[in-house]
């Protein structure tokens, strides 16, 4: 944040609710506004251990802060948890109303936008999500250059859909930010492309910058089952989840490989772990339509397909739920 400097002390009070003998309190400082929520980061991570979380679920679920452009403080906070649900757990749906609480204290906050945009991108969501990132790329002069790249690669790929100036744009910016530049973003634009091999390289090393995120698994799998690798896919799916990264394209990636192993019991197994979860339940849903298609129920498949629909409309994807097949009509 561009803020004058100074030095800022924060006082965490003692709570109310804690029951225990002694109730806890930390005091911190920063030497500057802009760092406030790193220090704020450090106690709220403190506070974690000294209430009963084990250091390994605090570490697993730390995020840090980004450095990102806002003057209000509030406005950071909201964007950080969105941050978290977003990056951390991929729980994009949940991190739409974060980020939205934060463009609403800083009307000008273009990564807030930037962000929503992408959730909702990675929810189907692509009119939402072109008008979001959008809004960023006009407010991309008022941020810095890290900011910069990740708004004008966003804008590139779910806005204009020149993939091609998309992956100039992050290979641009992994000279001066390795770390920043999700190399999962990357393998993303080359498995668009059709090349698949380099989708894969990229995919393995952005889960050795980012073990800590469930969603480099999600991809890795993915760039396996592309390349038809199913144990690979697998082992790779099952990593995540006895590290408890739990989200739904793990599952979904599960999906897949059953289906491609004609396993139906796995098939049933992984759709049941996503049933009444708005905003992953439609999904599944959609591909146990595919399946049954396939495999010649064609009224399980528009059974399935008019729940998927109607799963989507509950959970406020109206874009997807007129995306899906609407119940294989003409078959």
């Amino acid at each position: 944040m561009l803020i004058p400097c100074r030095k800022y002390n924060q006082k965490i009070v003692r709570s109310r609710s804690w029951s225990g003998p002694v109730r806890p309190s930390f005091r911190c400082s920063s030497i500057s506004f802009n760092h406030v929520l790193d220090a704020l980061g450090k106690v709220a991570s403190e506070i974690r251990n000294k209430l009963g979380e084990s250091l390994e679920s605090v570490q697993k679920y730390d995020a840090p802060a980004e450095n990102v452009t806002t003057p209000s403080l509030e406005a950071l906070k909201a964007y950080s948890l969105g941050y978290q649900a977003m990056v951390v757990k991929s729980k994009y749906a949940a991190a739409i109303p974060l980020f939205q609480h934060a463009i609403n204290l800083d009307p000008n906050f273009a990564m807030a936008y930037a962000r929503m945009g992408t959730s909702y991108s990675d929810l189907n969501e692509t009119v939402r999500s072109a008008e979001c990132v959008r809004t960023a790329y006009g407010l991309r002069e008022r941020v810095s250059q890290r900011e910069k790249f990740y708004v004008a690669s966003h804008y590139e790929m779910l806005v204009t859909g020149n993939l091609e100036a998309a992956r100039k744009v992050y290979e641009l910016s992994a000279q001066p930010y390795p770390r920043d530049t999700r190399l999962g973003n990357l393998g993303f634009l080359y498995s668009q492309l059709g090349d698949y091999e380099k989708a894969l390289a990229e995919y393995k090393e952005d889960l050795k910058l980012n073990s800590e995120q469930a969603d480099a698994y999600a991809d890795l799998a993915s760039a396996y089952l592309q390349l038809n690798k199913l144990d690979e896919a697998q082992a790779t799916a099952r990593q995540a989840l006895g590290q408890d990264m739990d989200v739904p394209e793990i599952h979904l990636n599960l999906y897949w490989v059953d289906f491609l192993r004609q396993d139906v019991g796995g098939m049933e197994r992984e759709a049941a772990e996503l049933m009444g979860k708005p905003g992953d339940e439609d999904q599944m849903l959609n591909y146990e339509s595919d399946t049954s298609f396939y495999s010649g129920q064609l009224s399980k498949a528009r059974s399935l397909a008019r729940r998927a629909i109607e799963s989507a409309r509950k959970a406020d994807e109206k874009e997807a739920a007129a995306l899906l097949p609407g119940g294989c009509r003409g078959t």
